[in-house]
């Protein structure tokens, strides 16, 4: 406990040492979060905290200021509370001003309340009046005007201006409260105009009707002289005009331009005004005034109408695109009529379409100021500024100019919404002002964008700037396969527009460059070719376009590169066939490259264009890969005249030497390479390949090493066989064979296809008689290679491959020996391909080939097991055919075997997938073998392998008895031959000599060997126990049978385990024939109703559920599952039923007996379930229906005997009808329908129905106490 407050008292201590001094404090206010600066200034003392309020940082502003800034309202509240002054002026501000601008509500009045120098302050509480109006805090601005209405020395004029900035604010709340608080009415801002004015100007009526009807003066004149009169005739605001008349407007006034209301009227052809106009003149009797008017508007008209002929004629030519002529008509228009806006808005389209966009800029702010309500007039200013900033060099000022743009654009759209032309040009400024942003903010505005375009289209479906402004938007938003389709419904409309057949192509060329950043080669090289297509229809209707000719030459080159790429990776990896097919490719790029590049530089010469370095660089190269190395080099050296250090140029120049074999002077480019920074992994092979190809191989080594050490630092992952291959060869020539052995590895981790490594590692390993590995490399190199055959002596090497081969199998290593198994196979074939008359590679060949096709037949896998054996029975029909081997057991015999075991999986096969047609060819095969195994037989009477072949060809004509008696033979001759005995025993079996059969079974010689094949073993035994547990089922001997199938489950796991094939476990055909055995047998003896010896039988068959394919399981437990429920184990039923569910998902049966489980248990709910789940999937299977509709009508009527619900008695009626129709001689549906008729009181048609019934069982007892109670 001691230590514990020794602890803390450290703590607290440390804590005090660590407390901020005052200027620490204020140098962090903006670092540290606002919890840890609440707790620093509580720990402060009086002293310190007076302190921290008067320091100042460099830019003068104190520590409140800052705290209001970051918006830590209760911290500034804390300071105030401890003597902080709200209204000092610090930095240019005062907190409170800040407070007022924030919206910090408390904070501010708080401040208003601890000040008693409202004098002092007026201003700056005046200055908070006007930022609450700013930020629409009208409730923050009435509290101020509240807390210093005692204070009104300068009231008036205060609030004058506070009036006018909340008229201007169009706040009509506020301006009520300073209205009532004695503001002046007719105050004048700095234009002298008064807040009535204002709101007027405004078109702000809320405003206006208050200020009018309290007495605001209607004839006071702004510095233009306008009266709110005049303003509300201009915006057309008959409904203020009218509340003017009211209060005798002065109809005389006129302003400084001498225009009066009737001029502002007549200006804006509102004939409602005039007609408002004239009316008030004559109510105030100013006749004078209304002559005038009159005979102004006579004359306006006359005037107006000549005006807007020949405004209509200066149409007419500008369609026409006579610019010049329609502008002088427009000139004349303007001197009939002035204020013809239209004729004004006409000459400023001309200056657009004539490009003086000043000037049309101008004119269409003159169309603006004479009528604010044209969308053209809008849209006018809107593009002409787009364009003005375009042309403006500085990119920053372009921004704003482009944000006004579009907003007079939304304004164009505003007054007009069906306005095609605006929505696109909308859309154009907002896909500029997209340059100026980033991520999403810049998606967003491309989509908006679009929206306008496609708006445009709605409105005008042939409008084509908005398809190709479309396309363009979509390709900066990367859509560029909806872009392509733009730009397509352009070209639908105007097919020859080379433009946008060009933009097509552009967009090709991002979809490649695209598709390369994704590693998508195959989508990149389609794009690239796509692109080309669309630049050849330009270049073929404009020859001299050189822009495209370099486009051309550029997606040809893109190809060309992409091929070359390949090719180099191939070249270091030693992947000889892809580097010639990918180099095959690059040439037929390159020389169409090259042509397109020929022409595009003959296009500049004749323009007399400035050269281009880069593309004569490029047409080098596409020289060089279309094999024109002489032309190639020429070029190169006329570059490096004038560009002596260019590496492109250089590196061109070396390879040109070095495909004309002039090495020497292709090394001395390659040193100089050398030195450059881009000197890469490829680069350095070609330098070490020269130095090769000048047999200098110490440099060539040192190179080929600097090569890869420029792989690791620059090109991670590259693969460099070929290098590792070159500095393989140059250490055995060095005499150092484990860095050789070292280095050919490496090569062939980075290329496992090469066939050249692979023969070199070989020759080099035999050199050192490591035999076995030496003849897996030089199987593998010929595998890859068949040239390399020739190479290798085959038969040297025989004894060596079936050593390792035999080692691993007589040391049970099975899952080792397969590899080599697969290896001698291919040696053996190899072997025979080269001397098919050699019986030693044939037959071994056939050993090899029957080893393993019994091998993926018993895993399971029998397609590859087909295709084996029928390559293998292909070979041997040709072997049987010549004469060397007609009476050769060695062929004859495997030849049998292959026959047979290609019948048998074919059978297989074919059972378990009906669309398969059976194998016919065997037929004819089947005949010949009996042939030649009787031919053989003849010769070689005590041949047991023959005896054995033709007891195989006698069971596939299926005469087992014969087949029998061929096996006797060979175990007669072989008694301890373990295949003989299991197929002799199978035949036996099969011919009814049961006893005969399990006593050869039971009683084997001591010396009996099991070891007949390399995959045979595994399962023999198990094999010997499942014939004993045939016969003692055929003896009806089930105990003994279910002992059998266990001691044959247990043998064949132990042995699969023991010789390492666990993995074939599961797939393993003995165990899949051991469990469908045990349910076909089960299923026997259901039927004879033995039941508990059923269930016995099964248990046993799913002890090895863990090891067979869900089919099998699921029938296995289905079974159990029906045993079971005959046996009343209802648990035990569910159970087993609901895992046959889950193996067996499509099958009606488990579902269907599960529901009759519940049912039996009194669970209606869960047996109606189970039941229609049965009846979809009996339905889908075009199986019986019956049990399960009885079933569905056994729930509903259970159900309805527990609820007594209508309905239930309805499905239960309705479900029996449907078992009776489906199954009309199942008693039991007769019977249930009529107890349920009888539970109806319907008893004339229960007695009928069970009348019925007794046609088909007349016995049924049942039956006749049911109609006796009916009777009664």
């Amino acid at each position: 406990m001691k230590k514990l407050s020794i602890f803390w008292f450290v703590i607290c201590l440390a804590a005090l040492c660590f407390a901020l001094t005052p200027q620490e404090l204020f140098d962090r206010v903006d670092k540290e979060p606002v919890s840890r600066l609440s707790s620093s200034l509580e720990k402060l003392s009086p002293e310190d905290l007076k302190t921290l309020l008067a320091l100042r940082n460099a830019e003068g502003d104190s520590f409140l200021n800052a705290i209001v800034r970051l918006k830590a309202e209760p911290i500034a509240l804390y300071l105030l509370k401890n003597g902080a002054d709200a209204f000092e002026v610090a930095a240019g501000e005062t907190a409170f001003s800040l407070a007022c601008v924030l919206d910090l509500w408390d904070f501010a009045i708080s401040a208003i309340e601890g000040t008693k120098s409202y004098g002092e302050n007026q201003p700056i509480l005046w200055e908070g009046v006007f930022e609450a109006v700013k930020n629409d805090n009208h409730r923050l601005a009435r509290v101020i005007l509240e807390k210093t209405i005692e204070y009104r020395a300068n009231a008036s004029i205060v609030s004058q201006e506070a009036l006018i900035d909340a008229i201007k604010a169009q706040d009509v709340f506020l301006a009520l409260d300073l209205l009532r608080s004695g503001a002046n009415l007719n105050a004048v801002d700095r234009t002298g105009s008064t807040p009535l004015i204002i709101a007027i100007a405004n078109g702000d009526n809320r405003n206006a009707a208050p200020l009018i009807f309290l007495g605001a003066d209607v004839d006071i004149q702004n510095h233009r002289g306008d009266t709110a009169g005049m303003l509300a005739v201009k915006t057309d605001n008959l409904e203020a005009l009218v509340w003017l008349f009211e209060k005798n407007a002065d109809l005389s006034l006129k302003n400084s331009d001498n225009k009066d209301m009737m001029d502002f009227a007549i200006a804006n052809g509102n004939e409602e005004i005039i007609s408002a106009l004239l009316t008030e003149a004559i109510d105030q009797k100013r006749y004078y005034i209304l002559s005038d008017w009159v005979a102004r508007l006579e004359e306006q008209r006359d005037q107006k109408a000549d005006s807007i002929a020949l405004k209509m004629a200066a149409d007419r030519k500008k369609l026409l695109n006579e610019l010049a002529a329609a502008l002088i008509e427009y000139d004349n228009a303007l001197i009939k009529d002035p204020q013809n806006a239209l004729a004004v808005l006409g000459r400023a389209d001309v200056f657009f379409l004539m490009k003086l966009y000043e000037a049309a800029f101008e004119e269409y702010q003159r169309a603006n100021g004479l009528y604010s309500f044209y969308s053209e007039a809008w849209l006018g200013l809107a593009k002409t500024r787009m364009h003005l900033a375009d042309m403006n060099p500085e990119t920053e000022q372009r921004k704003p100019a482009y944000e006004q743009a579009r907003e007079e654009a939304k304004r164009a759209l505003e007054i007009n919404v069906a306005y095609t032309e605006a929505y696109y040009y909308h859309g154009l400024i907002l896909v500029r002002l997209s340059a100026f942003q980033e991520g999403d903010s810049r998606k967003k505005t491309l989509e908006y964008a679009v929206e306008q375009f496609d708006k445009a289209l709605a409105l005008n479906a042939s409008y084509t700037p908005a398809f190709e402004a479309k396309g363009d938007a979509l390709r900066l938003l990367g859509e560029f396969e909806k872009a392509l389709v733009a730009y397509a419904a352009y070209l639908k409309i105007d097919p020859e527009r080379l433009e946008i057949i060009e933009k097509r192509g552009d967009t090709y060329v991002e979809m490649a460059e695209t598709a390369k950043a994704k590693s998508k080669p195959n989508d990149e090289i389609a794009n690239y070719k796509s692109a080309i297509t669309e630049f050849e229809k330009v270049v073929r209707v404009d020859a001299d376009n050189e822009r495209v000719w370099k486009k051309v030459g550029n997606s040809y080159g893109k190809l060309q590169d992409i091929a070359i790429d390949a090719a180099r990776k191939a070249q270091l990896n030693g992947e000889y066939k892809t580097q010639d097919e990918m180099e095959a490719s690059a040439k037929g790029y390159a020389e169409k490259a090259s042509r397109a590049y020929e022409k595009y530089l003959e296009v500049l010469e004749k323009k007399k264009l400035e050269d281009d370095l880069e593309i004569r660089e490029k047409l080098g190269f596409s020289l060089f890969y279309r094999g024109s190395y002489s032309e190639a080099l020429r070029v190169f050296a006329e570059i490096l005249k004038e560009y002596a250090d260019r590496y492109a140029s250089l590196f061109g120049k070396a390879r040109c030497h070095f495909e004309l074999q002039e090495y020497e002077m292709a090394l001395q480019v390659f040193s100089q390479l050398a030195g450059y920074p881009e000197y890469d992994t490829y680069t350095a092979f070609l330098h070490a390949e020269t130095l090769f190809a000048l047999e200098r191989y110490a440099e060539a080594k040192a190179v080929y090493e600097k090569a890869v050490a420029l792989r690791d630092q620059k090109e991670k992952g590259l693969k460099i066989g070929e290098i590792w291959y070159q500095l393989a060869f140059i250490a055995s020539l060095e005499g150092r064979y484990k860095d050789s052995i070292d280095l050919v590895n490496k090569a062939i981790q980075d290329n496992p296809t090469f066939a050249k490594a692979y023969f070199f590692k070989g020759e080099e390993l035999f050199k050192h008689e490591e035999y076995a590995e030496a003849l897996l490399a030089l199987i593998k190199a010929v595998s890859l290679d068949g040239s390399y055959a020739e190479k290798v002596q085959w038969e040297s090497k025989a004894a060596h491959v079936d050593g390792v081969f035999l080692a691993l199998k007589n040391g049970k290593d099975y899952s080792r020996a397969y590899p080599f198994l697969k290896t001698a196979i291919g040696y053996d074939d190899e072997a025979r391909k080269y001397d098919l008359r050699s019986l030693i590679a044939l037959t071994r060949y056939s050993r090899h080939s029957l080893d393993e096709t019994a091998y993926l037949w018993e895993v399971g896998d029998s397609a590859n097991g087909l295709k084996r054996v029928q390559t293998l029975s292909d070979v041997l029909k040709t072997a049987v055919s010549e004469r060397t081997f007609k009476s050769r057991s060695e062929v004859i015999v495997p030849y049998v075997q292959s026959v047979y075991m290609e019948t048998q999986i074919s059978k297989k096969m074919t059972a378990s997938d009906t669309s398969r047609s059976p194998l016919l060819k065997t037929d004819a095969r089947i005949a010949d073998c009996l042939r030649l195994c009787t031919d053989l037989l003849k010769d070689q009477n005590r041949n047991a392998a023959g005896w054995m072949a033709l007891g195989l060809v006698y069971e596939l004509r299926e005469q087992v008895p014969l087949a029998a008696v061929c096996l006797n033979n060979a175990y007669g001759i072989e008694p301890t031959n373990a295949l003989f005995l299991l197929l002799l025993s199978d035949y036996l079996v099969k011919s009814a000599h049961l006893e005969e059969s399990r006593v050869l079974l039971s009683s084997l010689p001591e010396d009996f060997s099991w070891d007949v094949g390399l995959w045979f073993e595994p399962f023999a035994r198990a094999e010997r126990w499942r014939l004993l547990a045939e016969i003692a089922v055929r003896q009806k001997n089930i105990p003994e049978a279910i002992d059998c199938y266990r001691y044959a489950i247990e043998s064949a796991e132990r042995f699969y385990i023991e010789y390492r094939m666990e993995g074939a476990l599961r797939e393993s055909d003995t165990f899949y024939t051991l469990q469908k055995t045990i349910a076909d047998k089960a299923e026997q003896l259901r039927v004879k109703k033995e039941y508990s010896l059923a269930a016995t039988l099964l248990e046993t068959g799913l002890s090895i559920q863990r090891f067979v394919n869900p089919a099998v399981r699921g029938k296995l437990e289905l079974l159990a599952g029906k045993t079971a429920f005959t046996l009343r184990d209802l648990s035990g039923a569910e159970k087993l039923l609901k895992s046959a569910q889950a193996d067996l998902p499509k099958n009606s049966a488990p579902y269907a007996v599960l529901g009759y489980v519940y049912l039996e248990r009194n669970e209606p709910r869960k047996a109606l379930r189970e039941l229609e789940k049965a009846l979809t999937l009996a339905q889908n299977e075009g199986s019986d229906t019956s049990p399960i509709l009885t079933g569905l009508a056994l729930a509903y009527f259970a159900l309805y005997l527990e609820e007594k619900t209508e309905s239930q008695l309805s499905s239960a009626f309705f479900y029996t009808n449907r078992a009776y129709a489906a199954a009309p001689q199942n008693v039991r549906n007769l019977v249930f329908k009529g107890d349920i008729l009888l539970s109806e009181n319907f008893k004339d048609l229960a007695a009928s129905v069970y009348c019925l019934a007794l046609q088909y069982l007349p016995e049924h007892s049942t039956i006749f106490e049911k109609l006796t109670q009916i009777k009664k």
